[in-house]
């Protein structure tokens, strides 16, 4: 979480992709910045070509774990993905690999402390909505788990 509001900028609106592979629905978002958590392999690097060249995004950050390198997803990375102009200009000719030991596996993160510019109004914004409401169900179906999980009704 430290390296995601290390590369925000105050006032901007980030759409925060994190997934072992990219097959869920993403919005639109010219308007926003990318910030792409993803497994390196070629699924996903052509997924961020797909959002490179259809200019999805207003621009992107990488902070991609660490991986193990296997030949077919390194001759994709030096010979499709990062030798392409449209793609250094996407990512500011910044990619940033790290250590970690857990790897969440959701699709987007907003933050609602007071800390965080422009975090809470973003649930009250009418031109969010399609990015909140499926965000809030599947938090309230998480907790309604949890409750019958642990057998504590309220």
């Amino acid at each position: 979480m430290n390296k995601i509001k290390l590369v925000q900028q105050p006032g901007q609106l980030y759409n925060l992709i994190i997934d072992d592979k990219m097959e869920t629905v993403l919005y639109n978002g010219t308007f926003m910045s990318a910030i792409y958590l993803l497994e390196v392999n070629v699924y996903n690097l052509k997924c961020i070509l797909g959002d490179v060249t259809t200019k999805k995004y207003k621009n992107g950050i990488a902070l991609f774990p660490s991986y193990q390198k296997d030949h077919k997803t390194e001759d994709f990375w030096l010979n499709k993905f990062w030798n392409q102009p449209s793609v250094l200009t996407y990512f500011n000719e910044t990619i940033e690999f790290f250590n970690t030991n857990y790897f969440p596996l959701e699709t987007r993160v907003f933050l609602v402390d007071n800390a965080t510019s422009n975090s809470m109004p973003i649930y009250y914004n009418p031109n969010c909505i399609e990015f909140i409401t499926p965000q809030i169900e599947m938090v309230a179906n998480a907790l309604l788990n949890l409750v019958v999980s642990m057998e504590e009704y309220p």
